[in-house]
C-alpha cells in the first residue's frame, strides 16, 4: 500500500532504521546449542547465514550514513565559502 492509498508514511530516519535492524538481528541471532560446540560438533539446527546477512546490511547502512554525513558537511562548507 502506498501513501497515496492512505497508508501512514514509515519513519525512515537513521534512528528508526537502526532500531529496525536491531529487531531483525534479534530475530535471526544465532542460537546454537553449546553442547555441540563444547564437543567440537556442528549443531544441525544452527544456521547463522541469516544473522551474517543482517550484519552485512547493518554494516553497509552504517557506512552509507557516515558517507552521507561526510558529503553533507562538505556541501555545507562549500556553501559557506561561496557566501563569504
Amino acid at each position: 500500500m502506498t501513501s497515496e492509498q492512505g497508508a501512514k508514511p514509515r519513519d525512515t530516519t537513521t534512528e528508526a532504521v537502526a532500531q529496525a535492524l536491531a529487531e531483525i538481528q534479534d530475530l535471526v541471532r544465532c542460537r546454537c546449542a553449546p553442547a555441540y560446540k563444547s564437543r567440537g560438533l556442528h549443531d544441525p539446527d544452527c544456521d547463522c547465514d541469516s544473522a551474517d546477512a543482517v550484519a552485512i546490511v547493518s554494516d553497509r547502512v552504517a557506512e552509507l550514513e557516515a558517507e552521507n554525513e561526510r558529503l553533507r558537511k562538505a556541501v555545507d562548507a562549500s556553501q559557506h565559502r561561496n557566501l563569504g
